[in-house]
């Protein structure tokens, strides 16, 4: 079982059996029951939750990611618009600021999603992927199992295993790929929403054009140049009356004002 708690609230306990329909009525709850999950209608329709991913796989013996019994149980989605459940435990202890299991989950979604996508030959030419392009857009609820996990602080609030990632990134990728396989149409939308957000990010993160400043040592006016062309550190001071410029002129700090 898990628990859920908001403030001020009772804490809700759920089984593993029920922990998509859990998920599904929390966001839409979330979201004053519009969440504008990612589907392969052309136009966004709140609360079409048919491509939820829920999965649970504990290892056997002898595996090569880990120790027999270790896994986890998750349910996921990818939303076009709205807030996101981030909500996270090991061995049902929360874990509210994340940790190793969650990088594992971030890891596995982004390379499961990157196989389907070469194996399609779906991967943009020019544009460089990210794994925040897809973990940004995802919400979900992650329950680890991990024998002798560490946790960062006393509170145990980030698990800090190093061998989570393993487990849970060889877990997912795979699998998370298996399911993308089997429903085509909505893999390659999803391929597509990764990309486009990918090319948001480069839009934002692109270095701005600097500005041309006028050639020669004089300007017009009274206006006073300073020695740097760079746009980012360089300041403007806008005075009222000769006394003020004169004095502004004096005090700056000719190297960028």
């Amino acid at each position: 079982e898990l628990s859920f708690q908001y403030e001020d609230e009772e804490p809700f306990v759920f089984k593993s059996s029920s922990a998509t329909q859990y998920f599904i009525e929390e966001m839409s709850r979330l979201n004053n029951n519009e969440v504008y999950w990612l589907s392969t209608e052309p136009v966004s329709t709140p609360n079409k939750n048919e491509f939820i991913w829920e999965f649970e796989h504990y290892l056997p013996e002898n595996s090569p990611l880990g120790e027999e019994g270790e896994g986890l149980k998750l349910v996921m989605g990818v939303l076009e618009s709205g807030k996101r459940i981030d909500s996270s435990y090991v061995n049902l202890i929360p874990t509210p600021h994340g940790g190793t299991h969650e990088k594992g989950l971030r890891q596995g979604l982004f390379n499961g999603l990157l196989s389907f996508m070469n194996h399609y030959n779906l991967m943009p030419s020019k544009v460089n992927l990210d794994v925040e392009d897809l973990w940004s857009k995802t919400s979900f609820l992650l329950s680890a199992k991990i024998l002798d996990p560490e946790f960062k602080g006393q509170v145990k609030e980030a698990l800090n295993s190093r061998e989570a990632v393993k487990i849970i990134e060889g877990l997912v990728k795979d699998s998370f790929e298996l399911w993308l396989n089997e429903r085509v149409d909505f893999a390659k939308q999803l391929a597509s929403f990764v990309v486009e957000n990918a090319q948001a990010r480069a839009k934002i993160d692109a270095p701005k054009p600097m500005v041309k400043r006028t050639g020669g040592s004089t300007l017009p006016g009274k206006l006073t140049d300073c020695a740097s062309s760079d746009n980012a550190i360089t300041e403007m001071f806008i005075c009222e009356g000769d006394s003020a410029g004169g004095g502004a002129k004096m005090a700056r700090d000719k190297e960028f004002q």
